[in-house]
């Protein structure tokens, strides 16, 4: 193409239909706010019927394998929610009968008052056969004579110990008791699905007021249902960071510019994009979910960031000049900025993982809303506000005239190598990714869910359990031989083997005798829990030693050598969690390589445009901060999760923002000119945008703090890729200061802003 082409494509052809929208919002400003405000009404009513998902099965596709897989599970055995309970004392002396009989008591009471609750699985339940002269009898394996009275060392706990049930519901110092209940699932669904997390604070009271911080027995909650619970308080809590994030944007708008007009200019069109995006998902049946719930902060650090670019040219105009020219030579290369993120998230929608998926396209969609929200909305709002055409001071203010000096230095020569050295460390680091996650990860160490998972781990010896449902029934030998092979995977720490129970349980009876107690012992929810009464399906437990996926991932791998296609498989929220984090690698790699050609080729496509030929240097420095990020992160954080996985999509849709605003701002070809002019602006961006990241640090997850923590470091990352290594790439020879239009002068003396 010739160099016309390139201008035709990438300037004349967007370009005049972007300045007639900016015109329609000066001329007819009223008529635009009414479209804007109809739009909203319209949304609106979605955000009534937002749902936020809970589960990680939920979170998955409905024709994913582990989803379906979870579904035929959830369909043939009962007990939809499980909810653990720890009891344990607190001097590790070992329960007594009296102890254990006020947890036996507290427990018949939920049963006989809790409407919400399926069935109890505790060693208070189990019963064993007996025969009688003529009479099949069923006596509690572990008898308990609560009128009696107790001595300290008198325990009952030795039945269950020898019993195929040790160190599920006992633990081997006898300090331990566990009692599994099963909550129904929410009648008609909630807001979260079909959990609903009233019921687990209805349990958590009534554990509080049975035994008080001061009592000898300390409790704890765990599995499934307490994850939800817990991950639903910590969401609520989180809605506080967003608000944290929208105060420093302000409080920074104010300190750059000096007006608080402009903050709430900031503050309003933040706030409108948030409720049209959040509407449009509720609208759409787009639910919240961990990755979702960031949503605010990514489309406002995209939305300062036209804003802000905006505020820098009214603030650098002459006296006089008119506040709609900023809108005017910045609506085209904010188009850019804007749609180089909208690819960065828009690449994150090829994901396998359907909630990095959904991330993607609301990110993207939030992205291009900011932009019209910025240049369409906010222009025929200040046409009908003349108070509040003017929103920078006339003159930069002491902090800006600080950033103003970073803008303008050149690195040393030892530091321009040095950062070239690290992106050859970041390479190597980008070859060692790996996945490092767990649902306790989810919260610091000391959070109580992770509290509790250690009581387990303590107690127990085991903190994650995967379920294995066998297809068959008739394969009995099979089965058997599965799961004691699974007994002897490095990390299985027991297998709870549903035909040892039941050998157990008539271990006394007769053969007559047993045929008759499985078929009377069939009708319990215990036994379906076990053996399908729908499909012909069973169920075993397999209680490992970590939650985590370096644990889990051999042991999955043996099952799935093991069961084949079509002998067993794996459900639950932790299988679940451990498949696709698996995949977690492939999306990060894949949406950054795509992104990172995109917005490649889109800076190379407006450098020939605008007759700029600093196109390699330039796609170099923008890229160079993304990718020694991404690439320094295993050895600086050990890895990716869940969560973070999304930071390096987001950063390389950000990136050429700077770049794309030097190239509009230059003249004569000169880069130079437009680094001068543009430069501050990128050094503001940084600044707001990387003190917002850390407001994630008062996140009640773990995962969002680190994520703040890597968009802080992105952000600063950026800058000395945007600004200073490209002046390095510049600067590395006289014969490049002319190619790029460098002379002497702009060279070693660069003009303080």
């Amino acid at each position: 193409m010739n160099a016309f082409n390139w201008r035709r494509i990438f300037l004349v052809i967007p370009g005049v239909p972007l300045q007639r929208m900016l015109r329609a919002a000066f001329r007819r400003p009223k008529s635009v706010l009414a479209v804007f405000a109809l739009a909203i009404a319209l949304l609106l009513p979605g955000l009534g019927s937002l749902k936020i998902l809970l589960s990680v099965v939920d979170m998955l596709d409905s024709d994913a394998p582990s989803r379906q897989a979870n579904v035929l599970a959830k369909s043939a055995f009962p007990g939809d929610q499980e909810l653990s309970v720890l009891f344990q004392r607190r001097d590790g002396h070992s329960l007594d009968q009296g102890e254990l009989c006020r947890i036996r008591t507290w427990t018949r009471q939920l049963d006989f008052t809790n409407q919400e609750l399926q069935f109890i699985n505790s060693p208070f339940h189990v019963r064993i056969g007996q025969e009688a002269t003529r009479a099949l009898q069923y006596p509690l394996l572990m008898p308990l004579d609560c009128d009696a009275v107790s001595s300290p060392n008198n325990t009952r706990l030795g039945p269950v110990l020898d019993s195929p049930l040790e160190r599920i519901f006992v633990g081997v110092r006898q300090d331990t008791v566990l009692v599994d209940l099963f909550l129904r699932n929410t009648l008609g669904g909630s807001r979260y699905g079909a959990f609903d997390p009233a019921p687990v604070s209805e349990i958590q009271a009534s554990l509080a007021s049975a035994f008080p911080q001061t009592d000898k027995i300390q409790t704890s909650i765990s599995s499934s249902a307490a994850f939800k619970w817990y991950f639903v308080k910590s969401l609520m809590q989180d809605q506080s960071v967003n608000l944290l994030v929208l105060v420093v944007f302000c409080f920074g708008f104010r300190a750059l510019f000096g007006s608080w007009r402009g903050a709430l200019i900031l503050a309003g069109s933040l706030i409108t994009c948030t409720i049209m995006l959040f509407a449009g998902m509720g609208f759409y049946g787009t639910p919240i979910d961990i990755l979702t719930n960031s949503l605010f902060t990514i489309v406002a650090l995209a939305s300062a960031e036209d804003f802000l670019y905006l505020s820098q040219a009214q603030q650098s105009q002459p006296p006089g000049s008119s506040w709609r020219e900023p809108f005017r030579k910045l609506i085209l290369p904010s188009f850019y900025t804007s749609l180089s993120t909208v690819i960065g998230f828009a690449s994150l929608c090829l994901s396998d993982i359907t909630p990095i998926r959904r991330l993607g396209l609301w990110a993207a969609v939030g992205a291009a809303l900011e932009f019209f929200i910025v240049f369409l909305m906010l222009p025929a709002f200040l046409q009908i506000s003349p108070k509040m055409q003017r929103w920078t001071k006339q003159h930069p203010t002491s902090l800006t005239r600080r950033l103003s000096v970073l803008s303008d230095m050149r690195l040393p020569m030892p530091f321009f190598r040095a950062l070239i050295v690290i992106f050859g460390v970041a390479s190597f680091g980008f070859t060692r990714l790996e996945v490092q996650d767990s649902l306790e990860r989810m919260w610091d160490s000391q959070h109580s869910f992770n509290l509790s998972m250690r009581q387990l781990q303590e107690s127990f010896g085991w903190n994650g359990a995967l379920d294995l449902v066998l297809r068959d029934p008739s394969r009995i030998a099979d089965h058997r031989s599965i799961l004691n092979k699974i007994s002897q995977v490095p990390g299985v720490v027991k297998v709870e083997d549903p035909y040892e129970l039941l050998d157990f349980t008539g271990k006394d009876l007769s053969t007559s005798r047993r045929e008759l107690q499985r078929r009377e012992f069939a009708l319990s929810p215990q036994y379906a829990r076990w053996f399908s009464t729908k499909n012909p399906l069973v169920r075993a437990t397999i209680f490992t030693s970590g939650s985590d996926l370096a644990t889990l991932r051999p042991i999955r791998a043996r099952v799935e050598e093991l069961c084949g296609r079509d002998l067993c498989f794996l459900t639950g929220d932790l299988a679940a969690y451990a498949d696709f984090s698996d995949h977690v690698i492939t999306t990060l790699i894949g949406s950054f390589l795509l992104s990172l050609v995109l917005v490649a080729a889109l800076l190379f496509g407006l450098s020939r445009a605008l007759k700029v030929r600093a196109a390699l240097p330039l796609i170099a420095s923008s890229m160079w901060g993304p990718f020694v990020l991404l690439g320094l992160t295993p050895l600086v954080f050990g890895g990716v999760n869940f969560v973070t996985c999304v930071f390096a999509a987001v950063l390389v849709g950000l990136a050429g923002d700077s770049g794309i605003q030097f190239l509009f701002a230059s003249r004569h070809g000169s880069i130079a000119e437009g680094m001068r002019s543009k430069g501050v602006g990128s050094v503001q961006m940084a600044f707001l945008a990387a003190t917002a990241s850390l407001a994630y640090l008062k996140s009640d997850f773990a995962q969002p703090r680190i994520l703040g923590l890597l968009f802080a470091a992105g952000f600063i990352c950026m800058l000395v890729g945007d600004l200073w290594l490209l002046r390095g790439f510049l600067g590395l020879s006289w014969r490049r200061k002319h190619k790029y239009g460098l002379d002497s002068e702009s060279t070693r003396q660069p003009r303080r802003i």
